[in-house]
């Protein structure tokens, strides 16, 4: 393993993971709620490392990664609009199963981790190209990976564990206009990148 492709993934992974999004959100929401935080953590960490994974091999067969970022981005505006419109006053969306409420809660994080077309533009596109074209691509991979961990794991230290059950639920009632505010600015930014690439086409 390359010891300076590692850091590079770390450094990459850390400035692209931590910019929030909908999975964060509901991430933040599992942790103020100390919901099974350790198995949503592992969950998260190893839906993104699979991501990264699977660009890699998707950006390292084929040349067009335009039109597979393309792709991906309109499909990304078509889901945080759905996103937007199913924020309710308890958090983040509701569970997807009320009757087991643990269920509910993997099947979310596997909604907004693996079925997430606005994710695979920060893992598949953005990492796993660039794994793809590094020399070390394990190496930048598990740099990645480890990026991944160190975010998730400092969110659930954080808000699951450093505040007050008071600032917690300050927290938890604010997710939803935090939501609001982030959604409307994720959508205009893949509005943006869409104009940008047709334009350069």
């Amino acid at each position: 393993m390359d010891e300076n492709t590692f850091l590079l993934g770390v450094a990459f992974g850390l400035g692209i993971i931590s910019i929030p999004s909908p999975k964060d959100i509901f991430f933040i929401k599992m942790c103020v709620l100390r919901r099974s935080l350790f198995r949503m953590a592992f969950f998260a960490v190893a839906s993104d490392a699979v991501l990264i994974a699977v660009g890699t091999l998707l950006f390292g067969m084929t040349s067009g990664i335009s039109a597979v970022g393309m792709s991906i981005r309109v499909l990304a505006v078509f889901y945080i609009v759905y996103l937007f419109f199913s924020i309710d006053g308890k958090g983040f969306s509701e569970d997807a199963v009320e009757r087991d409420r643990r269920s509910g809660d993997f099947l979310r994080m596997g909604e907004l981790s693996l079925a997430n077309p606005y994710s695979w533009i920060d893992t598949v596109i953005f990492l796993g190209g660039m794994a793809a074209v590094s020399t070390y691509p394990v190496s930048f991979i598990s740099g990645a990976i480890a990026a991944s961990a160190i975010w998730f794991l400092a969110l659930m230290l954080v808000f699951g564990w450093i505040l007050s059950e008071q600032m917690r639920a300050r927290v938890y009632n604010y997710l939803p206009l935090f939501a609001k505010i982030i959604l409307p600015i994720i959508l205009c930014v893949l509005v943006i990148e869409i104009y940008s690439i047709l334009k350069e086409s």
